[in-house]
């Protein structure tokens, strides 16, 4: 297997992600934060409309953009950790049962992660519902099923990681990717 250089770490809402994400940044990886939060927030303290329950496609946009500048940002002889991929987008659009841009699939295409992502999958102990996180658990596993279906979709292959401490999830991360 050829060294991971860009991983993303998926999943729906509310399963661990962020918090995984900050705790690698906190060992010293290189992390990219996820931006749907950072749009989510942003569009609420403008009034904007640019949220993904009202204007879902120019939410997706905004999204893939930013994650667009993230991966042509991001050091290609460096291990990273992209909290989301362009392909967690489209999961949300299926999802929504909207129709997928062909413009969103040609990135997805093009700025691609290592082609093994870590997926979280749902996590009923852990979930919480928040001012951008207003998805169900039953919601979050229907979300979780699209996002394995986008995924494959763009030819990656999923590793879950296993319903653990942090600190164990980062072990069998680095056990994992690492030290295999």
């Amino acid at each position: 297997m050829p060294s991971p250089k860009h991983i993303i770490i998926t999943g729906a809402p509310g399963t661990g992600k962020t918090t995984l994400v900050n705790e690698l940044s906190k060992k010293g990886y290189l992390i990219y934060p996820e931006v749907a939060r950072l749009v989510i927030m942003e569009s609420q303290s403008k009034g904007s409309d640019i949220v993904p329950w009202q204007n879902l496609e120019a939410f997706t946009d905004e999204v893939l953009t930013r994650r667009i500048v993230d991966f042509k940002e991001a050091d290609p002889n460096k291990i990273c950790f992209f909290d989301r991929g362009l392909p967690d987008s489209i999961a949300y659009i299926y999802w929504a049962k909207k129709t997928v841009s062909p413009h969103w699939i040609k990135w997805c295409e093009e700025f691609r992660g290592y082609p093994e992502v870590i997926i979280c999958p749902p996590w009923k102990e852990i979930y919480a519902t928040d001012n951008q996180r207003i998805e169900s658990f039953e919601e979050s596993v229907e979300i979780h099923e699209h996002m394995k279906k986008a995924y494959l979709q763009f030819n990656y292959s999923l590793t879950t990681l296993p319903l653990v401490s942090v600190e164990e999830r980062i072990t069998f991360i680095e056990e994992h990717f690492f030290n295999g």
